[in-house]
């Protein structure tokens, strides 16, 4: 393990192997590699998502986190779901509901408005619907979530007990309270030297 960092340290710096020790560092490398970053398949991530509702894939930047996502939305999914990347600014006014000025009325007026995880509620209908979020630990995540954090029990969603949470405020549609359908997965991406 020592001779593969000392050859991977070496590699990173530019430096070349001897021409002779190039297949046995390039091995070394690739053996380093496998045992700190672990290749996920797309089925691993998908039945886990199956299982569990709720799955976050977590890594350092350029492995593939969001790629795989991505993929599992358009290939898993058909391409039914929401994506949304987080990132300081977004609130929980922005990811559950809240009061937003309403466009088009010609006056100032506000209205609340569901934020991306009630139009994944309602968007789900009968057909699985995956809710995709990028860089999870980019917003501080007790802010954003609220009591919405209470929604994600998979066990009582699977067992079609899922919990409620009323809103501060209903919606104008008259909603007043949100739970995850059965239907309904988050799959989120953490890039682990963004802490």
């Amino acid at each position: 393990m020592v001779s593969a960092f000392l050859d991977l340290y070496a590699w990173e710096r530019e430096w070349s192997p001897l021409q002779s020790c190039r297949k046995q560092v390039d091995d070394l490398r690739d053996q380093l590699r496998a045992s700190v970053f672990p290749k996920v398949s797309r089925e691993d991530v998908v039945s886990l998502l199956k299982e569990r509702r709720f799955v976050v894939l977590q890594g350092p930047p350029g492995t593939g986190k969001s790629r795989l996502a991505t993929q599992i939305l358009e290939e898993e999914f058909a391409g039914r779901g929401l994506t949304i990347q987080f990132h300081p600014a977004v609130t929980y006014e922005t990811f559950v509901s809240g009061i937003a000025p309403a466009v088009g009325t010609g006056s100032l007026s506000f209205s609340v408005r569901g934020g991306a995880l009630v139009d994944a509620i309602h968007q789900a209908g009968h057909d699985d619907f995956l809710l995709y979020i990028d860089e999870l630990n980019r917003a501080d995540l007790g802010s954003v979530l609220g009591e919405a954090i209470y929604l994600l029990e998979p066990r009582e969603i699977t067992a079609g007990q899922a919990r409620t949470v009323r809103l501060p405020q209903p919606l104008a549609d008259g909603t007043e309270e949100i739970s995850i359908p059965k239907n309904l997965f988050i799959l989120g991406t953490m890039n682990s030297a963004d802490r």
